[in-house]
């Protein structure tokens, strides 16, 4: 859909240009209208004729696209690493670092703001490509969001809509209002919750069992929800990134099959998913690479980094990553360039519209420092998840009585703590655990697990440590812990607790 400026303004501030475009910050891609004076974003609005969003953009849509080149964090020049002080330099002085130490082996580590198009030329300079987001080979979604509101039972499996795919939220809310049957399942009550016909509250192994008995139509209230399922057409399981990211990935992917082979259940994945062929980070060996490369935020993941390995940083901001790297080279944002999103829950083929200018792109600093040619198109999965060749395996068993460390979604992302006012939604990072397991552990109310100060509630399932990923220690406002010092398993979101 080309969306075009609306007859009457929807701003009332001074502006010379209006530019309509997508907002790509998540799976919904919500189109918008700035409002611009010379080069300059003065206000933005959702578009009121985008089906996805209908007028509607979120916090975060909004502090990206009209707030990111204006914050002083925001990294605008090169900048080298001299004896553990950054300088300012240029491409010509990252060219001749690179050329003083012969490189074995590259990895490349796309995050949340890579592109299709960066994909393509990193391709061309090495085949170790990971991802911090999740491959699916199939459409991670067989129907859209504003086709939700249409269902008659929805199943939310560990997900928050609201929190990755914000606006998505609305047509579940819609479908609710309509009469709809939501049952939500999940580690911890959230905002679904409100809403949801039922709650239930799950540790790993407990959703496993469950769904098992769903698949078997064994016990009450599963042998109904198994009834519903075969009765009524629309129906929609709804699955987080979290849940692909722990050792139940395998176990829900086929039981999502079963569900849209046998009832035509509609599915959707939701987060940092992309149905383009690429590896992940649970599969990378960090330390067999003298070179690496990241776009965007992705050393996080880690606990420990090599030494004496070469990094260098796309970055946004000073984040970790840049900091533990010995080049920055500014990452521009999708408002500044034509770009296609890697990761695609929706499967929209969505471009974005270039608002602003930036002297950086990573094709043409990456073809400028490694010379790279000729032309390497990725592999994108269109099929259906039943159509799909899946290898059902365990990544490793979930036992009863374990106890799992959950690092999930939460209001604010990581980046979202470099805008003082998206700061201001989540200011401090917080575990929160159930007074059984709490007592079980020996934890008290107040106290510090993993650095992290705890918070004793009873909106957590029995055997569960559930921790925002927000967070890492190089944020401006109030710092936190990193994902990779809480788990120390690159790749994952749930994993057992350390013995």
């Amino acid at each position: 859909m080309n969306l075009k400026p609306t007859d009457v303004s929807l701003s009332v501030k001074k502006f010379n240009n209006e530019v309509c475009g997508y907002c790509l910050v998540c799976g919904c891609h919500c189109g918008f209208i700035a409002y611009m004076k010379d080069k300059e974003i003065v206000d933005i609005y959702g578009h009121p004729y985008d089906k996805n969003s209908v007028g509607s953009l979120c916090n975060k849509g909004i502090a990206l696209v009209g707030e990111t080149d204006k914050l002083p964090y925001r990294i605008k020049n090169i900048m080298i690493k001299r004896e553990k002080e950054f300088i300012k330099s240029d491409i010509e002085e990252v060219k001749s670092l690179l050329s003083k130490r012969p490189i074995k082996k590259t990895a490349v580590i796309m995050g949340k703001f890579s592109t299709v198009e960066d994909y393509k030329v990193l391709k061309k300079l090495t085949k170790d490509i990971y991802t911090t987001g999740v491959f699916l080979p199939f459409r991670p979604s067989s129907v859209p969001p504003y086709e939700w509101s249409n269902m008659k039972i929805i199943i939310a499996l560990e997900t928050d809509p609201v929190n990755s795919e914000v606006m998505a939220t609305r047509w579940i809310m819609d479908a609710v209002e309509k009469g709809a049957y939501l049952v939500n399942i999940s580690s911890r009550y959230n905002t679904l919750s409100a809403k949801a016909s039922k709650n239930f509250l799950m540790n790993p192994y407990q959703l496993k069992n469950t769904l098992k008995n769903i698949l078997e139509g064994k016990d009450e209230p599963w042998n109904r929800l198994k009834t519903f399922l075969e009765t009524t057409k629309e129906s929609l399981i709804i699955v987080s990134e979290t849940l692909l990211k722990s050792p139940l990935r395998y176990f829900v992917i086929g039981f999502i099959k079963h569900l849209r082979t046998s009832y035509g259940t509609e599915y959707a994945f939701i987060g940092n998913i992309t149905n383009i062929k690429i590896k992940e980070l649970k599969d990378i060996n960090l330390e067999s690479h003298d070179l690496v490369i990241s776009v965007d935020n992705t050393l996080y993941e880690f606990n420990n980094l090599p030494e004496n390995q070469e990094r260098i940083s796309f970055s946004l901001f000073p984040d970790f990553t840049a900091i533990n790297s010995n080049a920055i080279i500014p990452l521009p944002l999708f408002k500044e360039r034509k770009a296609t999103p890697l990761f695609n829950p929706f499967a929209y083929e969505t471009k974005s519209v270039k608002l602003q200018n930036f002297p950086y792109t990573v094709e043409d600093t990456i073809s400028y420092i490694f010379d790279t040619s000729g032309q390497e198109e990725p592999t994108i999965y269109k099929n259906d998840i039943r159509d799909s060749e899946i290898n059902i395996r365990e990544e490793d068993n979930v036992r009863d009585g374990d106890i799992y460390v959950i690092v999930g979604d939460s209001p604010v992302e990581i980046w979202g703590h470099w805008y003082p006012w998206l700061h201001g939604l989540e200011k401090e990072q917080k575990v929160y655990i159930n007074k059984k397991t709490a007592e079980m552990l020996g934890i008290k109310e107040n106290s510090n697990f993993m650095g992290i100060r705890v918070e004793i509630t009873n909106t957590v399932s029995d055997n569960t440590i559930f921790v925002s990923e927000g967070f890492e220690e190089s944020q401006p406002f109030k710092s936190g812990v990193r994902k990779g010092r809480i788990l120390n398993k690159p790749g994952f979101r749930i994993w057992r607790l350390r013995e």
